[in-house]
């Protein structure tokens, strides 16, 4: 009855709720919520796709000339005595930089290096001795031999004279037994006249012939005399090199014992004091380096020491940052280098010594890499400092730079790449 009084759209209305339909209305807020972090979202996405990441490896170094530290260092063991430079300070090529004494003693014989000094010095003197008593036996000896000589001439002379009257006697002897050969016949003298004639010949003819030996033996002593004093100024040259042989030795190892008694040593080269190792009355062992010297006009460069899971990685040109630890990079900056070398073995525990300051620690083998440095100065408190031989430092090596995104999918794309390697 009721639904013919009414009309169809009243009844469907009354069947409704009397307080109209339900509307789900989202707050303002919630709706700036979701929009800042769909925005976010999008700034994300944006950033790993778009920022990069520059992987780094730190390392440790040190400053060093480019052209290497001179080093004056102590040939043998000896005790500073003065040490006439100071670090920074400027020196010229032969400048005395330190002085040493090499002065032993013991027990027996006291200061054992002056005792040598002594008993050297006194062979030079004895061998001096020696080359001028030789030059005076030789003069003396020259002296006899001249006066020897002046005599066996004097008597081969003589002898010649009594040969000439000798053979002059027998011309005449003999001539008179020729005359008296027919006296003889005639009777007007005895056979014993003319045998004795004879006999005086044969006298005469026998003193000749000794005459003749005399001279042959005054002729050989002669001729003697004239070698001997001819080889006397060669024997006398011989001796007195022999003999200066022994002095320039015994001169040598007495220059050898001053210099190893009490020696300076002179600056090598030219340049700036980078550091002093000692001080006075400090005992310095052999090769030890007592100063070390940057040479003029040298560039610096840094050393790095790097292990070899990362030498790999970096090349020849790629970008360091390096810290130096005496201006620290948070409050001067950081100094830019480029890498100039690499070596191509590792380097020995004495080496990394050297660039590290103590023993190296590590048992990895590490490579040293040169870097050329942007600057050879730094500014601090408004002021230009040069920088020094020695410094130590850490550096940064920028190796491959990636997209984020890229660093964190690296995993996957390693998956792929040993999956790929490894499929038939």
């Amino acid at each position: 009855m009721e639904s013919g009084l009414f009309r169809k759209e009243a009844l469907d209305r009354k069947r409704g709720d009397a307080l109209g339909p339900v509307r789900i209305v989202a707050p303002l807020s919630q709706r700036y919520a979701m929009l800042a972090s769909m925005a976010f979202a999008v700034c994300v996405i944006a950033w790993l796709v778009l920022g990069t990441y520059t992987r780094r490896v730190h390392v440790s170094g040190v400053l060093v000339p480019a052209a290497g530290l001179i080093d004056v260092s102590a040939r043998t063991p000896a005790t500073v005595t003065a040490v006439m430079v100071r670090e920074g300070e400027h020196v010229r090529q032969g400048q005395p930089v330190v002085a040493l004494s090499a002065e032993r003693s013991s027990e027996a014989l006291g200061a054992t290096s002056a005792s040598i000094i002594g008993n050297l010095r006194a062979d030079v003197q004895r061998v001096e001795t020696d080359i001028a008593q030789a030059k005076r036996l030789s003069e003396e000896q020259l002296t006899a031999l001249r006066g020897q000589i002046a005599t066996a001439r004097q008597q081969v002379s003589d002898i010649d004279g009594q040969i000439v009257l000798q053979k002059a006697q027998i011309d005449l002897q003999q001539a008179m037994l020729v005359k008296v050969a027919p006296l003889l016949e005639k009777g007007f003298i005895s056979a014993f006249q003319v045998q004795q004639q004879k006999s005086d010949l044969l006298n005469t003819q026998v003193q000749v012939k000794t005459l003749q030996r005399q001279r042959a033996d005054t002729a050989q002593q002669l001729s003697t005399a004239l070698a001997q004093i001819a080889q006397t100024p060669m024997q006398l040259s011989a001796k007195i090199s022999e003999l200066n042989g022994q002095k320039s030795a015994a001169e040598q190892a007495l220059a050898q014992a001053e210099a190893e008694r009490s020696m300076v040593l002179l600056a090598p080269t030219s340049g700036e004091v980078s550091s002093v190792l000692v001080k006075s009355g400090q005992a310095a062992a052999a090769s030890q380096t007592l100063v070390s010297i940057v040479p003029d006009d040298t560039k610096l460069v840094a050393q790095l020491l790097v292990k070899s899971e990362a030498v790999g990685l970096v090349g020849v040109g790629r970008d360091v940052a390096i810290h130096l630890q005496a201006y620290p990079y948070q409050k001067f900056g950081v100094q830019k280098g480029v890498i100039s070398s690499i070596s191509r073995s590792a380097m020995n525990p004495q080496e990394v010594a050297f660039i590290l300051g103590q023993a190296q620690v590590e048992p990895d083998p590490l490579y040293r890499i040169d870097v050329a440095l942007a600057s050879q100065q730094v500014t601090a408190y408004g002021r230009s400092e040069l920088l020094k031989a020695g410094m130590t430092l850490d550096a940064d090596l920028l190796l491959d730079r990636r997209s984020l995104i890229e660093w964190m999918f690296e995993p996957l794309i390693g998956m792929k790449k040993r999956f790929e390697d490894h499929r038939p």
